[in-house]
């Protein structure tokens, strides 16, 4: 596969099960709000999605995280433990590198191309020129 045929993957991919936004947590001892890109892929872990999240790192860089959840379900009769959340991995890509990855799968999106609008919108009106 090159890598236009790749990217196109990837656009695919992002557009079904991805996340294009814009993120804010707190920073700093102020506890001011940081805005920031955001891109993400979350899939309940497995080999073919350790496999496919990885082709995604490899195209736009950022981290791939790991996570089980804790959480208690309800039933009829109360809380139990017997349905545990399988554990999920997430590829994850933020700030500038986010950036680079929307300009080259926007123009392969479909449902999430707005979201990729906005996000370039985003940077070009609260960074200009600065590095985020």
């Amino acid at each position: 596969m090159d890598t236009i045929e790749k990217i196109i993957w990837a656009a695919g991919f992002i557009d079904a099960d991805g996340t294009v936004t814009i993120k804010r947590c707190r920073r700093g001892k102020d506890g001011k709000w940081n805005f920031f890109p955001y891109i993400s892929c979350g899939q309940v872990e497995s080999n073919q999605s350790r496999k496919v999240l990885k082709r995604l790192k490899e195209l736009f860089g950022g981290n791939i995280c790991r996570w089980e959840s804790k959480q208690r379900f309800r039933t009829d009769k109360g809380f139990t433990n017997s349905y545990p959340m399988r554990p999920t991995i997430s590829w994850q890509v933020t700030s500038k590198a986010a950036v680079e990855c929307i300009q080259k799968i926007k123009p392969h999106l479909v449902l999430k191309r707005a979201n990729g609008e906005l996000l370039e919108d985003f940077v070009q009106k609260f960074f200009r020129g600065t590095e985020y």
